[in-house]
């Protein structure tokens, strides 16, 4: 009906799926205040701020502060029970530079490789994390870690 009419539509929706299939922009409001005003890809892979990152995306974004986070590159130790690495992305990408105040990273469930044992890639962000339930969904699995304070998803095939 949009198309045809070729007229402006404001539909509001508290169902995000929703919101992410029908918008062209997208306006994602937190009591009454626009957060971000943005094409769906936009709001999903660049969002303005934590609420719109772990407002849009199921599992949610994944934010982790300095105090879990370490750079590194080397061996993950594959004898510690159900202790696995996580490699979260690189150093040389938009991390690359941060410097100053406290920095609070986000990474999408699905941008993060789990690992037990092997060679870290050399630049990578790494963590250590305690496997807790893991939520079979067929063509997937959600794995919840521990990581020290943080608690974070991962998205993984179901191989």
């Amino acid at each position: 009906m949009h198309q045809r009419l070729g007229a402006t539509i404001l539909y509001v929706t508290h169902d995000q799926t929703e919101a992410m299939t029908m918008g062209t922009p997208i306006v994602v409001m937190k009591d009454g205040v626009v957060q971000q005003v943005d094409t769906p890809d936009g709001i999903y892979h660049r969002p303005a701020n934590t609420f719109v990152a772990t407002f849009v995306g199921t599992p949610a974004m994944n934010l982790f502060g300095e105090d879990t986070l370490d750079a590194t590159g080397g061996d993950a130790d594959g004898d510690s029970g159900d202790t696995i690495t996580g490699v979260v992305g690189s150093l040389d990408g938009p991390v690359r530079g941060l410097g100053g105040p406290a920095v609070t990273l986000g990474i999408r469930p699905e941008e993060i490789t789990l690992m037990k044992w092997g060679r870290i890639p050399e630049r990578s962000l790494a963590l250590q994390a305690t496997v807790r339930p893991i939520e079979p969904m067929g063509h997937e699995h959600i794995v919840y870690l521990d990581a020290g304070p943080a608690q974070f998803e991962v998205r993984t095939g179901n191989d």
